[in-house]
């Protein structure tokens, strides 16, 4: 049984690793890179980081939104603590959920003009010194899952 419970997390996980890009944010020490995988459908931002164990200090994972609007997230089927930071269409930084707790299924709301939500590990918000003042920047999107609609602009650029 653990064996199939196994090969289901990693065929579910596997769906959204072919969609990735290089995720950077700005503190005032410079742009700092992440390994990140794209959550650009709806199915895929369903999942997200669910039933993962473990995620790579300066790996995460963003999910892109055709069209703004009010985002909130939960930590449901989710066993790592995150940063959850909400983006607007502008990538600027709206709010930040610091250390999400695992397997909480309480709505964490991020804003209402939120475009882009990007996710890492715990504590990775504070230790990089990122703050109010954070951008994103979101270069080199490549996978053939990736939809269509994130490719008008390079670097990507959500729709206003």
């Amino acid at each position: 049984m653990k064996l199939i419970g196994l090969l289901l997390a990693l065929i579910a996980n596997s769906a959204i690793a072919d969609c990735v890009a290089d995720v950077s944010l700005h503190s005032g020490a410079g742009w700092t890179v992440f390994d990140t995988e794209v959550a650009a459908t709806k199915e895929e931002r369903n999942q997200g980081l669910m039933n993962r164990t473990s995620m790579p200090y300066g790996a995460g994972m963003v999910f892109l939104y055709p069209e703004p609007g009010a985002r909130s997230f939960w930590m449901k089927d989710t066993p790592l603590p995150l940063d959850i930071m909400f983006f607007d269409n502008k990538l600027r930084l709206v709010s930040v959920a610091k250390n999400a707790q695992p397997m909480n299924e309480t709505p964490i709301f991020g804003g209402d003009n939120i475009s882009v939500v990007f996710e890492v590990n715990a504590g990775i918000f504070d230790d990089l010194g990122f703050g109010p003042t954070t951008k994103l920047r979101i270069q080199n999107i490549e996978g053939d899952s990736c939809p269509q609609w994130i490719f008008d602009g390079q670097p990507f650029s959500p729709k206003n």
